[in-house]
């Protein structure tokens, strides 16, 4: 569930800040209301589940917050998450178990962009997985010390050329031997795996905007193929609506609080990125998922969105409680029988409602009608 509070307080993290989750009724609700009312409807989805509209909003009992009322497709996608699928995803991408690559089975001991072979291989297996989906997929090359490594973008087009949102999350990983062990369950397997799963749901329905997935390489060598990647975004020209990218979401200490952890730009810049960070909120609370939201403003460098942030780029990290993180953090025995697969289901769940409902959006209408509040500073 979100933390809802009619003011909102500054916590204390460590080396950190973040606020509770906080909104109120804008004055201008009527209007906007209204303007909702005439909203289009979201496309026809691709498989038998029923043509649902957009979910009005409906006051709390409070009458100060606002939140998404369930929409019943959505539901039906939050549904096709399963644990087994998630765990079986992950023990691929770590090497618990082999995986087919071009026909044949193989094992990633490591994915380290370090490891040349192996993390070609892994990028193949990615590329080979968005196109069984029937999803349009390339590699997006960038230059490294050693050669050239690879990140691979899936793309899932809407009814609206100027609305494109993305997901993602970095493929590779690390430890103390990259070049021949480095399971990377938690970082970042976990991350790769909820862009693979939320694919795998989204890519049966029709959007309003344009759904993008993409694992990046040489995160762990300092963001290097997220850096490239945004350049040749910004380049391009490319309409990019919000970034939600996932970063170890799969470790929780069991009976502690499911507490998931959102970055956000801290400045004037940061209320753009909370447009992401409301509408999480909202699935959570909606859709009764057991997970607590708690937004950052620490402007965090050490994962991919910082890519997008540093070309003016909405973004969001997402990312389990630092202050609760995995203990085998870039060791070996980071591995898939350590993650919390409740918390990691409940995550992903989470992930797949917010990318549907961005996507269903009309992006002229701002969403999720909360007044953007600054974070309360000392």
């Amino acid at each position: 569930m979100v933390n809802i509070s009619s003011n909102p307080q500054l916590l204390q993290n460590g080396r950190q800040q973040h606020a509770k989750a906080s909104f109120r009724r804008p004055f201008f609700l009527p209007w906007l209301m209204l303007a909702f009312l005439f909203m289009g409807q979201a496309a026809a989805p691709l498989t038998s589940l029923p043509q649902t509209p957009y979910s009005l909003l409906r006051l709390q009992p409070d009458g100060q917050s606002l939140a998404l009322i369930p929409d019943p497709a959505v539901q039906g996608m939050i549904n096709q998450v399963q644990s087994s699928t998630l765990y079986n995803y992950v023990a691929g991408l770590s090497g618990e178990q082999s995986v087919t690559i071009g026909g044949a089975p193989f094992t990633l001991y490591t994915r380290s962009t370090t490891a040349a072979t192996y993390i070609e291989k892994a990028t193949q297996y990615a590329y080979e997985h968005f196109q069984s989906l029937g999803l349009a997929v390339s590699y997006h090359t960038w230059q490294y010390s050693s050669g050239q490594r690879r990140n691979v973008a899936a793309e899932q087009p809407g009814s609206d050329p100027n609305c494109l949102y993305l997901l993602t999350a970095h493929l590779d990983d690390t430890s103390p031997t990259p070049n021949s062990q480095a399971p990377g369950a938690d970082d970042n397997a976990s991350g790769a795996t909820g862009v693979l799963v939320a694919a795998d749901i989204l890519s049966r329905y029709q959007f309003t905007c344009t759904l993008r997935y993409v694992l990046f390489t040489g995160e762990e060598q300092g963001l290097l193929g997220s850096e490239a990647y945004a350049q040749n975004a910004a380049t391009r020209g490319d309409p990019i609506l919000g970034v939600l990218n996932l970063d170890m979401i799969a470790y929780n200490t069991p009976g502690s609080p499911a507490t998931i952890k959102m970055n956000i730009r801290s400045g004037p810049n940061g209320d753009q990125d909370r447009v992401l960070t409301n509408m999480v909120s909202d699935v959570i609370q909606a859709y009764q998922l057991n997970l607590t939201a708690l937004v950052y403003a620490s402007s965090d460098s050490r994962s991919d969105q910082y890519s997008f942030w540093m070309k003016g780029f909405p973004a969001v990290e997402v990312i389990e409680d630092w202050d609760d993180h995995t203990p085998d953090y870039h060791t070996t025995n980071d591995r898939v029988g350590t993650l919390n697969m409740p918390y990691f289901t409940a995550y992903v769940k989470a992930m797949v409602g917010a990318m549907a409902h961005l996507g269903k959006v009309a992006p002229s209408i701002p969403m999720p009608f909360h007044s953007y509040l600054p974070l309360v500073k000392r």
